[in-house]
Order: C-alpha cells, then structure tokens, then sequence
C-alpha cells in the first residue's frame, strides 16, 4: 500500500452479505438515494477509468516519465528540483507525493532536458508532434507530462495548436502513454489569446479525458492582479528575482531565490517555478497511485487536477508596501535545496 494510503479516499458504499427483509428494502432506498447523489456529482473524475486502460495498453519502460514541452519545461528549475526536497521542512502533502514520486520514477527522468529528450526553447507543439514517435520509441515511457502554446499564439493560430496539441496527446494515448496535460500561464500583452488557448487546453483534457493541471488558473487564484513582473513594482529586481509568478520578462516562470523550494503558500505566491513544482509534483503522484497502483482518487484531487480549481484557503498577504518593490533578496531558507545546490547523496 502506498504511503498515501493515510489519506482519506474516495470509496463506493458497501452492504453486508446478510440482511433481514427490512434492512435490504433500507439498503435498497439508500442504493437509490446513493445512485442519485452520485449521478448528480460523479466522485470518480473520467480520466481514471480512461488512463487505467490507457495504461493496461502500455509496453513502456517502468519509471520512466517523459516533460515535453517549450522553455518553460526545458529549464533546470521546473521538475530537476523534485528530487532534492527538503522532507524535514515539506508540507505533509508534499512529503507523501515526494515518497511516491520516487519509489516509481527512473532517477534519471529528473535531469533529461533538451530536444532528445521532449522539452526545448522555442518549441510549439507542432514540433512536438513532429518528434513524439522518436521519443517514445527511445524512452519508452509511461507518463508524459505535456505543456505547450506559449510560443503557438505568438507565432501560429489557435486553430491549428489546438489540432497539434490534440494529435500530439491522442498518439500518446494510441501508444499506451498515460498524459497529464498542463495549461499554460499567463503572458505579458497577449492576454486574450492565452485566454482562448487555455479554453482550447481545457477541452482538449475534457474530450479525451486526461488529468489537467490547469496552471493558469493556479497562477490567477494567487496572483490575478499583479502575476506579471514587468509591473512597475517590481523594477527593482533582477529578471527572475521578481517575487511574483512570471518573471519580468513576462514570458518565462519566476525563480526569486528566497523561495525556492519553499512549498508553503508564501512560496507558492511568489515563485513561478516552485508552484509549478509542486503543482506537477502532486499531481504525478496522484496519478501514479490512481492509475498504476489503480487505488481509489485522492479526495483533495480536485483542488490540484481539473480545469478552474477552487482558490487555495488563507492566502497570504503579497502585495508589495506602499506600491514599491524593495531591491534586497533575502537568503535562501536554511536546509533547503534547489537546482543550483547539485544533488543530495545517492542521487544524480
């Protein structure tokens, strides 16, 4: 059993064997009582049964976990930091997804960044496409963790990202690779196409019944006012050093220094790569119990997998004093590790 198992999990209602005349007609009204209850807010989200058989198909290697993707997946801070948490410091959650996490990937699929490996700058998922067939047929894997469109709706339509994206899952899913599709986040000056896009994503996940991280709306939950950091507040600080969730470029994911690796929700408001580090980290772990340990949905999935979660609870204050962003960057947290620190023993 998992280590998940502690959690509490979504379970149908159970009868026993034997019953008197008048407990089976109880049973039979609170059966109805039940269907309806059920019928009316399934507890099952539609890609579980979709990926289990989706996996059954597979031939792929074990552990073995493919990010394919533009930039925003190709560099060092999204995923490579997974495997140097701090488990003394990690919230409950994270600390149970980190153990789950590591029991089944291939430590290697931590550090496989570049074009061999599904994930380059620039890249739409027309090239994805183009090179999925290879990388499925070198890596083998069993999860693929899929994110393109920002570089789509600047340089192509929307019509035909949409068809990419959707051909780019669809020969995943023929080939026996289970999918976690991820939205895209928000970008400075093109806030209407994103927007389309994201709807187009979030159809894309319905219709084929994938598992969503929707990071969009993640990033607007905490930050819909002031996620950019090409806002006049944070012209102080240094490309990446901006503490919201896009960096002042307004393209790429922030990576402020003092939160780093820093999964309370002060440090999921602040760091762009942490919270989707933590987003994608739960969400794996999810679907790695869910559909190759085939045990029964978290009951907190949908806070993580869907299309528009709910907001997190008790958000801290984030707005910067008076309008101005003070220069200064706080150390890192004392114990904590991130992609510059190099790997802990026994790891790569």
């Amino acid at each position: 059993m998992s280590n998940r198992s502690q959690r509490e999990r979504l379970a149908a209602p159970t009868f026993p064997t034997s019953m008197s005349l008048g407990a089976i007609v109880l049973a039979g009204v609170l059966s109805v009582i039940t269907s309806r209850v059920v019928n009316a807010e399934p507890q099952w989200p539609a890609w579980v049964p979709a990926m289990r058989q989706v996996a059954a198909t597979g031939s792929g290697e074990a552990g073995v976990l493919l990010n394919v993707g533009d930039s925003i997946s190709y560099s060092m801070a999204y995923f490579a930091p997974l495997q140097w948490i701090d488990r003394e410091t990690a919230p409950c959650e994270v600390f149970a997804a980190e153990t789950t996490l590591n029991a089944f990937i291939n430590p290697a699929c931590y550090r496989w960044k570049g074009p061999e490996h599904g994930n380059a700058s620039g890249k739409t998922a027309a090239w994805g496409l183009q090179h999925l067939d290879h990388w499925i047929e070198t890596h083998r894997p069993q999860l693929a963790v899929v994110m393109f469109g920002t570089n789509d709706i600047r340089r192509d339509t929307l019509e035909r990202h949409t068809r990419h994206l959707r051909q780019l899952i669809e020969r995943c899913l023929e080939q026996g690779v289970v999918v976690i599709l991820t939205t895209i986040p928000p970008m400075d000056g093109h806030d209407d196409q994103v927007a389309e896009a994201v709807a187009a994503q979030r159809r894309i996940a319905a219709e084929l019944n994938v598992p969503l991280i929707d990071f969009y709306a993640h990033v607007m939950n905490r930050r819909g006012e002031d996620w950019n950091g090409k806002l006049p507040q944070f012209d102080g600080f240094e490309t990446w050093q901006a503490p919201t969730l896009i960096a002042q470029d307004g393209v790429h994911l922030s990576n402020p220094d003092r939160w780093r690796g820093d999964f309370s929700e002060a440090g999921l408001c602040r760091n762009g790569n942490t919270l989707r580090n933590y987003l994608t980290l739960l969400a794996v772990a999810e679907v790695i119990e869910v559909v190759f340990e085939r045990q029964s949905p978290s009951v907190t999935t949908g806070q993580i997998l869907g299309a528009n979660p709910p907001p997190p609870e008790n958000l801290p204050a984030v707005a910067t004093p008076d309008g101005a962003a003070s220069t200064s960057v706080e150390p890192p947290i004392p114990g904590r590790r991130c992609s510059a620190c190099g790997p802990l023993p026994g790891r790569l």
